[in-house]
């Protein structure tokens, strides 16, 4: 991998320098250094530095040879992603102005790696390992804050084998215990969880349930049209009605008028007769009457008063009976009038009181209660004209009925398919959904093994690649020392690529090495912490006791 820093920028030098210069002068490098000794510095100082943050990284590491000789498998352990960049022929001089660059971005890299470490638990400050910074100290594994906690596999593990390796150390190899109580943790972790997707699944049936109950409801606009095409019929309705029972007002109003009239009619009758009784008066007071005549007369005019009665009294009963046959027929004239207005409203609805074609012989039927004859009441008849028309009607009802029945009912069957067809396919694409996921995630298993098989592989194509380089740079000279080099180098190269394996078993028993030599270093920390303890509380107690003895000995 190519390193994408500007490491022979000036400004890139100096804001490396800087950092370099505060961490160590924070972390109580040993040796007075300044920004000046950067600008040139020697061998010895460049070793001596990255000794100093090394130490920082792994406290117990001794070398065992020259840097020179092992810088490269350290920067390999520490994962330095840039170490292709460095030769083994700038191994010599790495304080050159050629090399000093790339040897200062090792050392900025190492600084930013100390100072991450730091930030962690891992290191409580510069110099002093402790592994026994986990936060909280003490904590309580079955709580659910502690649990919810990004720390928790890590801290869970730190502990299993922190206990683990104090059996062994002890010589036991009963570890039963302590499995069991980290699998008691994990079980009680996978509770909750298990727990919380039972709630979810419980609250995902319920909205499922409402969706299926919103889905399968009438849709209120719906609803709220077939109102609104009611309301509309019922106002038609009441408009028809309204224009009935102004047509009876005015019928009404008329009979009201020709009363009035017969009663001025009446009225003159009257005055002409009582005028005309003046005038038989007079002539009856002129005439020259006998007591004969008078007493015929009386007699007739007493016949002629109780026939006057008779005929009033008839007149009066005539009126009563008249009277109450209209009161008795008015409520059947008002059934009539609402069963035209029915028939009329009806015959509007289904379309056949309109005179526009041959299948629509009426018109508006009308109710005339003032007609003499019953036939004339009806300005159309009905049995004879409408009977034809409305068993057409019917018929063809009946038949539209019939059709769209059978549509509804392959609609119907044709839903039902669908409705299976759907839930067939929602569940096969829930279980193609859970097969991609399944498959998903070991393709990004496979893949991410695969990446760090290729990077191995590219750095040791790499290193391959520099030493045939160098060879090929110092075997210009000889063709058949460069044949049998390149000969060997590729028995190298295979005998690499058949080691790869070797390699990383050895690289994962250096990092047991490296768990297990912290762990050491832990119990020894303990071990110094306890007895600093206790140096501690003697010097407390000689602290308490000295004013009494210098009490009792003021000459001390």
């Amino acid at each position: 991998m190519t390193d994408p820093r500007a490491l022979g920028l000036p400004s890139y030098k100096s804001q490396a320098t800087r950092i370099i210069l505060n961490y160590l002068n924070q972390a109580g490098y040993p040796e007075a250094i300044q920004s000046r000794s950067f600008q040139k510095p020697t061998a010895k100082d460049f070793q001596q530095i990255f000794k100093f943050l090394y130490a920082k990284l792994d406290p117990n590491y001794e070398l065992q040879k020259k840097i020179e000789d092992e810088l490269l498998s350290i920067l390999h352990g520490l994962r330095y992603p840039f170490v292709a960049s460095i030769s083994k022929s700038s191994l010599s001089a790495p304080s050159s102005s050629k090399n000093w660059p790339t040897y200062m971005g090792i050392l900025h890299w190492m600084v930013e790696l100390v100072m991450v470490s730091k930030r962690h638990y891992f290191w409580v400050d510069c110099g002093t390992p402790c592994v026994e910074r986990m936060s909280p100290a003490n904590p309580n594994f079955y709580s659910p804050e502690f649990q919810d906690s990004p720390t928790f596999s890590e801290r869970i593990f730190f502990d299993y084998l922190s206990k683990a390796y104090t059996v062994f150390l002890a010589g036991r190899d009963d570890f039963d215990s302590i499995e069991n109580d980290l699998a008691d943790c994990f079980d009680h972790k996978n509770k909750h969880i298990i727990q919380e997707v039972s709630e979810l699944e419980a609250s995902n049936e319920t909205l499922r349930l409402e969706l299926r109950q919103l889905t399968g409801q009438v849709d209120p606009l719906v609803e709220l049209q077939k109102k609104q095409t009611h309301c509309l019929a019922d106002l038609e309705k009441f408009r028809q009605t309204i224009a009935v029972y102004g047509e009876k007002k005015q019928r009404l109003h008329s009979l009201l008028e020709e009363l009035r009239a017969k009663i001025e009619d009446q009225g003159k009758t009257i005055l002409q007769l009582k005028d005309a009784k003046v005038e038989y008066q007079q002539i009856v007071d002129v005439q020259e009457i006998s007591p004969a005549d008078i007493e015929r007369m009386n007699s007739e005019r007493q016949r002629l008063s109780e026939n006057l009665r008779d005929l009033n009294i008839r007149v009066e009963e005539l009126n009563k009976d008249v009277w109450q046959r209209e009161i008795d027929i008015q409520p059947k004239i008002d059934l009539i009038e609402q069963l035209v207005q029915d028939f009329n409203t009806r015959c509007y609805k289904l379309g056949i009181t309109s005179t526009s074609g041959p299948q629509r012989p009426f018109g508006e039927l009308q109710f005339d209660p003032t007609a003499h004859a019953y036939e004339k009441m009806l300005s159309i008849d009905v049995k004879r004209a409408g009977r034809p028309v409305l068993a057409e009607l019917r018929r063809k009802l009946n038949s539209n009925f019939l059709k769209i029945e059978g549509d509804r009912m392959t609609l119907a069957e044709e839903l039902d398919t669908a409705r299976e067809t759907i839930q067939d396919k929602r569940d096969a694409l829930e279980d193609l959904e859970t097969q991609r996921l399944r498959l998903e995630s070991k393709l990004n298993e496979e893949k991410e093994r695969m990446n760090k098989e290729t990077v191995a592989h590219n750095n040791e194509i790499l290193v391959l690649e520099r030493e045939t380089d160098q060879m090929q740079q110092d075997n210009t000279t000889s063709v058949l020392h460069w044949q049998q080099r390149a000969q060997s180098v590729t028995m190298e190269f295979n005998r690499l690529s058949r080691h790869a394996a070797e390699k990383k078993e050895m690289a994962n028993a250096e990092l047991i090495k490296v768990l297990t030599d912290l762990i050491s270093f832990k119990a020894y920390v303990e071990k110094q912490l306890s007895d600093l303890r206790m140096l501690s509380q003697h010097e407390q107690e000689a602290a308490q006791d000295l004013p009494h003895i210098e009490a009792n000995d003021p000459a001390k």
